[in-house]
């Protein structure tokens, strides 16, 4: 079976709920975690933390003077290849954090990941979001967010702008996405997770 969203959302639950005893202290643990949680699963498939992949120059995002797309987790089963980007956020004090830039990395997460996809043929690709931060899921703070920035349970439709500040929130760069989407956040109800929210968001191929 090809490995897809509902064997990846079947092995973070058992991940957080079942085998979890301590909530991850930052995301390095959780993309460890979910690395041995899928090389138990998958114990013929290759499993890899932090993959460089060199980007056009022109589609790279982040740094045009850099133009390795850092993956953290390639999953490599049946000769298809998969790339996870994670983003992690444990709450410390509600409000207090600049949320702007979680939002920004995870789209941007999505962006680099569509175009790392094109550029290498893979199969697709997941980004996930792991926090109990209702800061981050809801609209609670919506006064202090542009629309461009939102990930709470929002569509987002291919071709959508993404605007992304620079200093002194002017304006820097637009990037557009490939693909729709529907940015939908799952509560978890058991375990030392629960009342956590996580978002799996599903990157196919560009046809």
């Amino acid at each position: 079976m090809d490995f897809n969203i509902n064997i990846l959302k079947n092995v973070l639950i058992e991940l957080l709920i079942n085998d979890s005893t301590e909530i991850f202290n930052n995301e390095r643990e959780f993309q460890i975690a979910l690395k041995n949680k899928l090389k138990e699963k998958f114990k013929n498939a290759g499993i890899f933390m932090e993959c460089m992949f060199p980007l056009d120059k022109e589609i790279n995002i982040k740094n045009n003077d850099n133009v390795e797309n850092h993956i953290d987790l390639i999953v490599y089963d049946n000769q298809k290849t998969y790339p996870i980007e994670l983003k992690y956020k444990a709450k410390l004090i509600a409000g207090t954090d600049d949320y702007n830039i979680h939002r920004c990395n995870f789209l941007q997460d999505i962006i680099l990941t569509e175009k790392t996809i094109e550029q290498y043929n893979f199969e697709c690709g997941y980004c996930i979001f792991l926090t109990n931060d209702e800061y981050l899921f809801t609209d609670k703070n919506e006064t202090k967010v542009t629309k461009d920035l939102k990930i709470c349970n929002i569509d987002i439709k291919a071709g959508f702008e993404y605007k992304r500040a620079g200093k002194n929130n002017n304006l820097r760069e637009k990037y557009l996405f490939q693909n729709s989407y529907k940015f939908r956040w799952d509560k978890i109800e058991a375990g030392v997770f629960n009342n956590f929210r996580i978002l799996v968001v599903s990157i196919p191929k560009k046809d």
